[in-house]
């Protein structure tokens, strides 16, 4: 996950509870891995917890949150819109939404402009 390339071809590249295991650093280099893998418009999903600004959210997010803290590398950890939002523009790409589901993921569509 961590060192590239990663394959090409793809329009889309999806990312399951992937990024809530990974210091923002190590997010950082698989966002551009797929950052790199992706054409001109592709897109980018991410499906995670994704928490409230002020870190409070769903029950299971919050304690899913506490998990990868214990069990995962320093600063795991499930993450706001925001600082999603963050980590994928310092990554090149465009925001474009956020979908809350009525599951325990919630869905985060990014694209490579």
């Amino acid at each position: 996950m961590l060192t590239g390339p990663y394959p090409t071809g793809a329009d889309v590249i999806a990312l399951g509870w992937v990024l809530h295991d990974w210091g923002d650093e190590n997010c950082r280099k698989i966002l551009s891995n797929c950052y790199d893998a992706l054409p001109s418009g592709g897109a980018l999903l991410i499906t995670e917890s994704v928490l409230n600004d002020d870190l409070s959210g769903t029950s299971f997010g919050v304690l899913m949150s506490l998990h990868m803290l214990v069990v995962c590398e320093p600063g795991a950890r499930e993450r706001s819109e925001s600082k999603y939002r963050s980590l994928l523009q310092e990554t090149g790409y465009q925001f474009e939404s956020l979908v809350r589901l009525a599951a325990p993921r919630d869905l985060l569509v990014a694209r490579k402009p």
